[in-house]
């Protein structure tokens, strides 16, 4: 059946395999319909893409924004490191003595 007749994508029909008819049924007014439907069905496909790829993104720098929030307050609830506490009384304490020499 391939070899005798053809298959049109756009419109989902057989035809004869040969040039005159598939000429005429291409200049058809309904073939014409659908190819303008399947290219409007594909601009509203790739604009609906578009926006959900959009909205995931802005969801994602919304849980990333929070995370980082979440990340912040719990590294402030739990104190400083050892070392930064180390380091801070280090600190402090050459203050002092700068006080104490002065």
């Amino acid at each position: 059946r391939k070899d005798t007749m053809h298959w049109c994508d756009v419109c989902k029909v057989w035809m004869a395999n040969k040039l005159s008819v598939r000429t005429h049924h291409e200049q058809g007014e309904r073939h014409k319909e659908n190819v303008q439907r399947k290219v409007r069905d594909a601009q509203r496909k790739g604009e609906r893409e578009e926006r959900e790829a959009e909205v995931a993104r802005q969801q994602m720098e919304r849980i990333e924004r929070d995370a980082l929030r979440r990340y912040q307050r719990d590294v402030g609830a739990a104190g400083p490191s050892p070392r930064a506490a180390a380091a801070r009384q280090r600190e402090e304490e050459a203050d002092l003595e700068v006080k104490r020499a002065a």
